[in-house]
């Protein structure tokens, strides 16, 4: 072989050597955790298809800022963390960050689903977010996803017949003090002045008699006449105040308030919600139980039973008598409907309920104008609390690309958290957002105010046990009872033992008697961040008021009154995979 053929033989190698090398170089990079470039994709899956148009345009705003492309797929929420888990461990379509509720976190972490997050610009943090939505996406200590979006439960009331019931209640009060003359006089002065320029139009007002006639006749026949009085500045003042006084700031005083005054001609009910739905009943005790801590993943800090949480359960029972709602039949369908069609004037809603709202004043379906408030208080001395869940951005612990999913988590929780409610309907959990409608504002604070839905795997049939307990405490059950026996079967989920709630005493009350209405100070216990801890201090060491140290937790360990088949004790293979993520550094 000549000295030609061998160099050009040479060559062929190193060319075939350089081309390999580049190509694996290639494969590394885009299979890294570092760098961007225009070839980078990340995958994002989600269920709800309403937010279909939306992470579609912040994908396009995304791309076209970082050259970055995110993969958006719709997929079914049937078994969805079963199918992460399964295409991250098996499969090649497995995503690289995902939207879940808060719920689901705890399952997502222990199955190596959910990374702790970077937050690359310190997003999470209370100068953005409330301290609810921190909560909703720690577990163990530890942010494990960026929070979106949520819902939480509000009061609705129709401000078309607070202000009608205003206007009569002013009206009368000015007929008492004589104003109403005075009205009248101050119009007629005023009449008069222009007498003089209307006798200079008398002809012309002649020739065009006919069509003034026609016009009269044609008033007559259309809308009734608005009565001048109220368009008077004054007295709109006063009907505007009037009415904003007139809402109910409590439970109470909606009882007050039907006692006093009759209800509009087409309203059915002063106050219906969904007593079948734990979402919509759950204020009347927020503030009196805990449910896995301030975060909801501490299965040592359980407190359904307690004085006060007895105490508000009656009251819950109580108000039966004065609403007479059907459990059997009763749905939040049906509730929002019956408000649309002013049947119903104060009604407890999730967030969705604005943009239905909203959406049916636009189409013509809703005659009348609403407002929206944080959840009233039970009493002047009992305080309520909803619950909130948050859907959460989650970076897969799988992916190999989580530096690129977290910086378009903080993305999507920022740039694009404005358009969030204009393209969905659903309200962001930035603060940072801002809105023109007091109520979403309004729907911000209650969520700060709210109790995250908890994501202890052990808690996750709690919500059917909390309906059921409601429903019959609604139709007459024992809330004592029925508070303890819920207790005690939550109590042996968690531990596998039997335990026997000792037995407290709660006295009777009357929501509309302040005096029969005694919280039991003694037994409010809080952590430093508002979080109700129950009738247990943090090391669960109880004491009385004299500092002596009672029985620990308080309860005996004894036989227990259920069977053992009465509950959900296995945890989903998946959740426990042999191998954990690559990458994922062993704890």
């Amino acid at each position: 072989m000549n000295i030609g053929k061998r160099i050009g033989s040479i060559f062929l190698v190193l060319l075939v050597l350089a081309v390999f090398i580049y190509v694996a170089y290639e494969h590394d990079r885009a299979g890294s955790d570092e760098g961007v470039s225009a070839k980078d994709t990340i995958v994002l899956w989600y269920t709800d298809e309403v937010l279909a148009d939306y992470l579609s345009s912040v994908a396009l705003s995304y791309y076209e800022e970082y050259d970055v492309h995110v993969d958006i797929q719709l997929v079914s929420g049937l078994d969805y963390l079963e199918t992460i888990n399964r295409e991250s461990l098996h499969g090649k379509d497995s995503p690289d960050i995902y939207i879940v509720p808060n719920t689901s976190l705890e399952k997502a972490y222990l199955a190596g689903l959910a990374s702790v997050v970077s937050d690359p610009d310190g997003l999470i943090t209370t100068d953005h977010y409330p301290q609810t939505a921190i909560n909703a996406v720690t577990y163990d200590g530890k942010i494990v996803g960026y929070p979106m979006y949520f819902d939480t439960s509000v009061f609705v009331y129709n401000s078309t017949y607070m202000e009608q019931m205003a206007r009569g209640i002013v009206e009368k009060e000015w007929e008492e003090q004589g104003l109403i003359q005075v009205f009248k006089d101050t119009i007629a002065a005023s009449g008069a002045s222009e007498e003089a320029g209307a006798d200079a139009d008398s002809s012309q007002d002649v020739q065009n008699s006919g069509s003034s006639d026609a016009a009269e006749a044609e008033s007559e026949e259309g809308e009734e006449e608005i009565n001048p009085l109220y368009e008077y500045p004054i007295f709109v003042k006063e009907v505007s105040e009037k009415a904003e006084a007139l809402v109910p700031a409590t439970v109470a005083d909606i009882l007050n308030f039907a006692d006093q005054y009759d209800a509009p001609e087409n309203v059915d009910a002063f106050f219906k919600w969904d007593v079948s739905d734990i979402f919509s009943n759950f204020f009347f005790i927020g503030n009196y139980v805990n449910l896995g801590g301030a975060s909801g993943d501490d299965i040592t800090k359980i407190n359904l039973y307690n004085a006060n949480a007895i105490m508000c359960m009656n009251i819950y029972q109580s108000l039966n008598q004065f609403f007479s709602i059907d459990a059997a039949n009763s749905t939040y369908e049906n509730v929002v409907n019956e408000f649309k069609e002013g049947k119903t004037m104060f009604t407890m809603a999730t967030t969705d309920i604005i943009a239905n709202l909203e959406a049916a004043k636009a189409d013509g379906s809703f005659a009348y104008e609403y407002g929206i408030m944080t959840i009233p208080n039970l009493s002047e001395n009992l305080d309520t609390r909803g619950f909130s869940i948050t859907n959460t951005l989650v970076v897969n612990g799988y992916s190999s690309k989580k530096a690129l999913a977290n910086e378009f988590a903080n993305f999507l929780c920022t740039n694009g958290a404005d358009s969030l409610y204009s393209r969905t309907g659903k309200v962001s959990a930035n603060v940072d957002v801002q809105y023109d409608m007091d109520a979403l504002n309004t729907v911000l604070v209650q969520y700060g105010k709210s109790v995250p839905m908890p994501k202890a795997i052990e808690l996750s049939n709690l919500w059917i046990e909390l309906e059921s307990a409601f429903t019959n405490i609604w139709k007459g059950a024992d809330a004592n009872t029925t508070l303890r026996r819920l207790s005690e079967k939550i109590k042996h989920q968690i531990t596998g033992d039997g335990v026997i709630e000792e037995v407290i005493e709660v006295e009777q009350v009357d929501l509309l008697d302040p005096e029969t209405v005694n919280v039991d100070e003694s037994k409010l216990f809080y952590d430093e961040e508002g979080n109700y801890i129950g009738d247990q201090a943090d090391d669960y060491v109880e004491s009385d008021a004299d500092g002596e140290t009672l029985n620990g937790e308080g309860v005996a360990i004894n036989e227990f009154p259920f069977e053992e088949d009465d509950f959900v004790d296995d945890i989903p293979e998946y959740l426990f995979p042999p191998n954990g993520p690559e990458g994922e550094e062993e704890e």
